[in-house]
């Protein structure tokens, strides 16, 4: 199957901490981590996506891979599989902050802690900025 990010939701998320805390730290996230993304085709010249429904990106072709998309509303389950393409720890950051603000939400992957290091680390330097 491949290198692939799995999650899934009970529930639909909390409108609230979605647009006044998960978007905004999720767009620094995008910003901090030094990769090109786009849309969900990873179109040159194209902007990640980011709503009051739905935040989804691809790396920029060539090294896009499949797009990571995640919604507000109930899904049962999703996954995305990235090809350790740089855009990885990009995912990786992103489903670890769902985690965090979200209590209907948990992932898991086929990646070990090595292979989410680079996206833990994202996530703990976009923090320490975010609060600052």
């Amino acid at each position: 199957m491949g290198y692939t990010h799995y999650w899934k939701k009970t529930d639909e998320l909390d409108k609230d901490v979605w647009e006044k805390e998960f978007i905004p730290i999720s767009s620094s996230i995008m910003k901090e981590s030094g990769v090109a993304l786009g849309d969900d085709l990873g179109k040159v010249d194209s902007k990640p996506n980011t709503t009051s429904d739905v935040l989804s990106f691809n790396g920029i072709s060539p090294m896009d891979f499949e797009t990571f998309s995640l919604t507000r509303n109930k899904e049962e389950f999703s996954f995305c599989k990235t090809s350790h393409r740089p855009y990885d720890k990009v995912c990786v950051a992103i489903l670890m902050l769902a985690d965090d603000l979200f209590d209907d939400f948990s992932w898991s992957s086929d990646g070990n802690a090595e292979d989410h290091k680079e996206g833990k680390e994202l996530l703990g330097c976009t923090l320490e900025v975010v609060i600052v």
